[in-house]
Protein backbone atom coordinates (compact mmCIF):
# COMPACT_ATOMS: atom_id res chain seq x y z
CA UNK A 1 0.00 0.00 0.00
CA UNK A 2 1.25 3.48 -0.85
CA UNK A 3 2.27 5.77 1.99
CA UNK A 4 0.58 9.16 1.81
CA UNK A 5 2.96 10.35 4.53
CA UNK A 6 6.12 9.42 2.61
CA UNK A 7 4.70 10.78 -0.65
CA UNK A 8 4.02 14.12 1.06
CA UNK A 9 7.70 14.61 1.97
CA UNK A 10 10.00 16.73 -0.15
CA UNK A 11 13.55 15.53 -0.86
CA UNK A 12 15.05 17.27 2.20
CA UNK A 13 12.34 16.00 4.55
CA UNK A 14 12.79 12.45 3.27
CA UNK A 15 16.56 12.69 3.77
CA UNK A 16 15.98 13.95 7.34
CA UNK A 17 13.66 11.00 8.01
CA UNK A 18 16.26 8.57 6.60
CA UNK A 19 18.91 10.06 8.89
CA UNK A 20 16.59 9.96 11.91
CA UNK A 21 15.68 6.29 11.32
CA UNK A 22 19.32 5.47 10.58
CA UNK A 23 20.35 6.91 13.94
CA UNK A 24 17.43 5.33 15.80
CA UNK A 25 18.36 1.90 14.38
CA UNK A 26 22.04 2.34 15.30
CA UNK A 27 22.91 2.61 11.59
CA UNK A 28 21.65 -0.93 10.88
CA UNK A 29 19.14 -2.32 8.41
CA UNK A 30 15.90 -3.26 10.15
CA UNK A 31 15.78 -6.60 8.33
CA UNK A 32 19.34 -7.96 8.18
CA UNK A 33 20.80 -5.91 11.07
CA UNK A 34 23.90 -5.12 8.97
CA UNK A 35 25.33 -1.62 8.65
CA UNK A 36 23.70 0.85 6.27
CA UNK A 37 26.05 3.46 4.87
CA UNK A 38 23.87 6.37 3.82
CA UNK A 39 25.04 7.75 0.51
CA UNK A 40 26.63 4.39 -0.36
CA UNK A 41 23.81 1.87 0.03
CA UNK A 42 20.44 2.27 -1.60
CA UNK A 43 17.80 2.37 1.13
CA UNK A 44 14.05 2.08 1.48
CA UNK A 45 11.74 3.33 4.16
CA UNK A 46 8.94 0.88 4.87
CA UNK A 47 6.14 0.38 7.36
CA UNK A 48 7.03 -1.95 10.23
CA UNK A 49 3.38 -2.93 10.59
CA UNK A 50 1.87 -2.79 7.10
CA UNK A 51 -1.05 -0.46 6.53
CA UNK A 52 -3.24 -3.36 5.40
CA UNK A 53 -2.62 -4.99 8.83
CA UNK A 54 -3.67 -1.90 10.76
CA UNK A 55 -0.30 -0.15 10.87
CA UNK A 56 -0.28 3.62 11.05
CA UNK A 57 1.10 5.82 8.29
CA UNK A 58 3.22 7.74 10.78
CA UNK A 59 6.92 8.24 11.41
CA UNK A 60 7.03 5.87 14.41
CA UNK A 61 5.86 2.99 12.18
CA UNK A 62 8.71 3.35 9.69
CA UNK A 63 12.06 1.58 9.46
CA UNK A 64 15.00 2.00 7.13
CA UNK A 65 16.28 -1.01 5.23
CA UNK A 66 18.74 -1.86 2.49
CA UNK A 67 16.75 -1.70 -0.75
CA UNK A 68 17.91 -5.23 -1.56
CA UNK A 69 16.61 -6.59 1.77
CA UNK A 70 13.28 -4.84 1.31
CA UNK A 71 12.89 -6.15 -2.24
CA UNK A 72 13.77 -9.70 -1.20
CA UNK A 73 11.05 -9.73 1.46
CA UNK A 74 8.46 -8.86 -1.22
CA UNK A 75 5.15 -8.22 0.60
CA UNK A 76 6.16 -9.86 3.89
CA UNK A 77 5.75 -7.93 7.12
CA UNK A 78 9.09 -6.36 8.22
CA UNK A 79 9.01 -8.20 11.55
CA UNK A 80 8.58 -11.54 9.79
CA UNK A 81 11.29 -10.66 7.26
CA UNK A 82 13.64 -9.83 10.14
CA UNK A 83 13.04 -13.21 11.82
CA UNK A 84 13.50 -15.09 8.54
CA UNK A 85 16.77 -13.26 7.91
CA UNK A 86 18.04 -14.05 11.42
CA UNK A 87 17.12 -17.70 10.96
CA UNK A 88 19.00 -17.82 7.64
CA UNK A 89 22.10 -16.44 9.39
CA UNK A 90 21.88 -19.11 12.12
CA UNK A 91 21.29 -21.76 9.48
CA UNK A 92 24.37 -20.71 7.48
CA UNK A 93 26.52 -20.45 10.61
CA UNK A 94 25.42 -23.87 11.88
CA UNK A 95 26.01 -25.55 8.53
CA UNK A 96 29.47 -24.00 8.19
CA UNK A 97 30.49 -24.78 11.78
CA UNK A 98 28.80 -28.13 12.47
CA UNK A 99 28.03 -29.41 8.95
CA UNK A 100 24.41 -30.02 9.98
CA UNK A 101 21.13 -28.17 9.62
CA UNK A 102 20.13 -26.16 12.70
CA UNK A 103 17.52 -27.38 15.12
CA UNK A 104 15.61 -25.53 17.80
CA UNK A 105 18.56 -25.71 20.19
CA UNK A 106 20.74 -23.72 17.77
CA UNK A 107 18.11 -21.03 17.51
CA UNK A 108 17.46 -20.85 21.26
CA UNK A 109 21.16 -20.83 22.14
CA UNK A 110 21.87 -18.08 19.61
CA UNK A 111 19.18 -15.76 20.90
CA UNK A 112 19.12 -16.68 24.58
CA UNK A 113 15.56 -17.95 24.30
CA UNK A 114 15.92 -20.83 26.73
CA UNK A 115 17.04 -21.20 30.30
CA UNK A 116 18.35 -24.64 29.38
CA UNK A 117 21.70 -25.25 27.74
CA UNK A 118 21.50 -27.78 24.91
Amino acid sequence: MISKYLNSLNENQRKELEEKLHSKQKKNCYICDEIIELGVHQVDIDHIIPLNFGGKDTENNFAITHSSCNREKQDTNLEVARIICLFKKVEKETIEKNKVLPDLSNILNKFGGSKFVF
